[in-house]
C-alpha cells in the first residue's frame, strides 16, 4: 500500500501550532512534513505580504487606512472566503498587482521549504517505489 506524498502547511500561531502537536503526536506524521508558513510567531499566510500588497491584493475595493495591525488580524475583519475569491478573480483574468520584492521573497522561501519538505528521504524511497512498480 502506497501512501500520497504530503506536507501539511500551517499557521504560525496558536491554532497552528496545537494542530502540528495533534499530527505529530496523535496521527504520528512525520515533523519534517508539518511545515509553519513562517518560523516568526504569530504569522499566519496573509502576513507574507507586505501590509501595502496585502491592501492591494485584498483590501484594493474597499476603503481600508494603513494600519500596524498584522494582515492576518486585518483580515479577522472582512469576509475572507469572499476576498480570496475576488483574489482568484483578479488572477484568472490577469489583473492581479504587482508585488514588492519583501513579498515575492517571503513566498518563493516558502515555496522553497515546500519542496525541501517533498525531497526528504522518506517522500524519496516513496518515489522510487512507485518507479519501480510501473
Amino acid at each position: 500500500m502506497h501512501s500520497i506524498p504530503f506536507v501539511a502547511l500551517l499557521d504560525n500561531d496558536k491554532a497552528g501550532k496545537q494542530a502540528r502537536k495533534v499530527l505529530i503526536k496523535d496521527l504520528f506524521v512525520d515533523p519534517d512534513r508539518v511545515l509553519f508558513v513562517s518560523n516568526d510567531t504569530d504569522q499566519a499566510i496573509e502576513d507574507l505580504f507586505t501590509p501595502e500588497d496585502f491592501r492591494k491584493c485584498f483590501l484594493s475595493e474597499l476603503d481600508v487606512e494603513p494600519t500596524n495591525r498584522p494582515n492576518s488580524r486585518l483580515l479577522k475583519d472582512y469576509d475572507s472566503v469572499l476576498l480570496s475569491k475576488q483574489y482568484l478573480e483578479k488572477a484568472i483574468s490577469g489583473n492581479l498587482p504587482e508585488l514588492k520584492s519583501t513579498s515575492r521573497t517571503n513566498f518563493q522561501t516558502l515555496a522553497s521549504r515546500i519542496a525541501t519538505a517533498f525531497e526528504g528521504p522518506q517522500l524519496k524511497s516513496i518515489g522510487s517505489i512507485e518507479e519501480g512498480n510501473q
